[in-house]
């Protein structure tokens, strides 16, 4: 079976010049890179970042790493939007494969999400779960969970069990 063509991805906050816990970013796509045996130099990819930053104080944006299976590396941006107070997500009405590793390595492969398209407008988002119940992200984001005034993301897609949000 032929695999399908991406790029790994990480998107990671840059403000005034620094990067949001850039080595955890780097770190994942340095392991993506080893799991899928895509090329990849952590200096180079520093380097890039170090440039785009300079080139890019004071602003407050989401820069986006592409990397290709050549090792090429791509460096993007954009400016980050307010979250709309008023986000409403729909809970998907079927699992997620958890046995899928796309789920555990960001890349443009949308693939995995495709069964999960948003038809309704009154809703800006699909909350995704597997089968074991567990509640595991977006179809566009990540999930993030307040204890005790710390915001957390989950490191392996399983928040918490579906039985504690829905009714029965």
């Amino acid at each position: 079976m032929e695999r399908p063509a991406y790029k790994l991805l990480e998107s990671i906050k840059l403000s005034d010049g620094e990067y949001y816990l850039l080595n955890d970013h780097i770190d994942r796509m340095k392991q993506s890179a080893e799991y899928f045996d895509y090329r990849f130099s952590e200096l180079h990819l520093r380097d890039r970042l170090q440039k785009y930053a300079e080139l890019n104080q004071g602003a407050l944006q989401k820069v986006r790493v592409l990397l290709q299976e050549n090792g090429e590396i791509e460096v993007s941006g954009q400016p980050i939007k307010p979250l709309d107070p008023e986000f409403t997500a729909i809970l998907a009405e079927a699992p997620i494969s958890s046995a899928n590793p796309f789920l555990f390595h960001k890349t443009t492969n949308r693939d995995v999400y495709e069964g999960f398209q948003m038809n309704n407008p009154d809703f800006q988002d699909i909350l995704l779960w597997n089968e074991e119940g567990f509640i595991t992200e977006f179809t566009n984001g990540n999930v993030v969970v307040k204890i005790n005034g710390d915001l957390y993301t989950p490191r392996w897609k399983q928040v918490c069990l579906l039985e504690h949000f829905v009714k029965n």
